[in-house]
């Protein structure tokens, strides 16, 4: 929420940087799939720019090709 704050009151431009990604580990692939559902909501709301990708502990583990953030 911070970020999208950031990004809307243009207080990020102090910076003189890119907004960060955002990477998230979720615990399970229910809580991914939530989580994804709540960031596309945010940023459909706020218009956002922010990149956020989302992986789980699981296939953190077994991947080392890096396809692992949706």
């Amino acid at each position: 929420m911070r970020y999208v704050e950031y990004d809307e009151e243009g207080e990020w431009e102090a910076t003189e940087t890119e907004l960060p990604i955002i990477l998230a580990i979720c615990d399970t692939p229910h809580l991914q799939k939530r989580l994804n559902k709540q960031l596309i909501k945010l940023m459909d709301e706020s218009g956002g720019d922010i990149q956020c990708y989302s992986t789980t502990r699981a296939q953190l583990a077994a991947t080392t090709d890096g396809t692992i953030w949706k």
